[in-house]
């Protein structure tokens, strides 16, 4: 089944190309290409492979990765989206990196996700209290 949805998927990036280069020219849509594959890119640097590292230490530590890092993940599957060639893979980049609000959405939903695979990981531990600085002056 993942197989038929990449092959659709590939199928349909390539046809929308074809048609859109057809309507506007080869040249138009190479430039959208390269100048999206570059914001794809910097998207990645800004978010850098940090939030990967982070959701695999939350992990390594035995504990669920909490939202934030998540949905840093998911902007860095966008900057990744926005990279592959095509207009379709450009509309999921465009609404992981852009969406904000579905970005946390999508977040939490993988949040959960990941708790009912591995019911053996705990929730982060916050430890809330109130603290005075001394001085032993």
């Amino acid at each position: 089944m993942p197989l038929l949805m990449l092959f659709i998927f590939v199928a349909t990036e390539i046809w929308l190309l074809v048609e859109l280069i057809n309507r506007f020219g080869a040249a138009p849509m190479f430039a959208w290409m390269f100048l999206t594959g570059l914001f794809g890119i910097w998207t990645i640097k800004q978010t850098g492979l940090q939030a990967l590292r982070r959701v695999q230490m939350a992990a390594a530590q035995g504990e669920l990765p909490s939202a934030s890092p998540l949905a840093d993940l998911m902007k860095l599957v966008g900057g990744l989206m926005f990279f592959l060639p095509g207009i379709l893979s450009d509309v999921i980049g465009a609404t992981l990196v852009l969406g904000g609000s579905l970005r946390e959405r999508l977040a939490g939903r993988l949040q959960s996700g990941i708790a009912k695979a591995r019911p053996d990981l705990r929730r982060p531990v916050i430890l809330e209290g109130e603290y005075k600085a001394q001085n032993d002056d």
